[in-house]
């Protein structure tokens, strides 16, 4: 088959052309720490999305992902509709106001982090490879395990940076760019 003919014909998958992981993230998060069940979850997603709407930002998300500001207010509009639905609340926080000394001191405060609040309790921000939001599910000494829309499982500590990424460490993860969520109650 010819190549040029190949490319064109190559499936797209949802993601693959928008830019919505900051809302899966979140709404993972939420649906993971709070066991939602299939019709909160699409409540809740449809809550993010008039939200962006609301800012005027739903077609920048859609095309373009979103910064960390607006992921926090979504974080928050989620913990609105958590409240609503008398399940509990998320507080939301930046562990890391400056990037860390080193991939070690950052890997151990997401470690500490969801041994103490569950799968969920992080929502990581990412580029070099991916230009990404996703969910922490668990961490082991050599590798963070995800909650990830993009169908990513697992990111090895060996491919991972919170420096400059280079040869062999492709995964810039960003310290000041994550959110460290704890459940409240209600």
């Amino acid at each position: 088959m010819d190549m040029a003919l190949e490319r064109m014909q190559r499936v797209r998958l949802q993601g693959n052309l928008d830019g919505l992981c900051g809302v899966y993230s979140v709404v993972n998060a939420s649906a993971f720490q709070m066991r939602l069940d299939d019709t909160q979850t699409k409540k809740l997603f449809e809550k993010l999305c008039e939200h962006l709407g609301d800012e005027g930002r739903l077609e920048d998300a859609l095309c373009q992902g979103m910064y960390f500001k607006t992921l926090g207010r979504l974080i928050d509009v989620s913990s609105e509709f958590l409240q609503s639905e008398a399940l509990g609340k998320i507080q939301r926080g930046v562990k890391f106001r400056r990037k860390p000394a080193s991939l070690a001191q950052f890997w151990g405060g997401i470690s500490s982090h969801v041994a103490e609040n569950g799968p969920g309790s992080v929502i990581l921000g990412m580029s070099g490879k991916y230009d990404h939001w996703t969910c922490v599910q668990s961490v082991s000494q050599s590798s963070i395990s995800l909650i990830d829309s993009d169908g990513l499982k697992r990111l090895m500590r060996q491919n991972c940076t919170v420096s400059v990424s280079r040869k062999g460490r492709h995964h810039e993860l960003w310290p000041t760019q994550t959110y460290f969520l704890k459940l409240l109650p209600a």
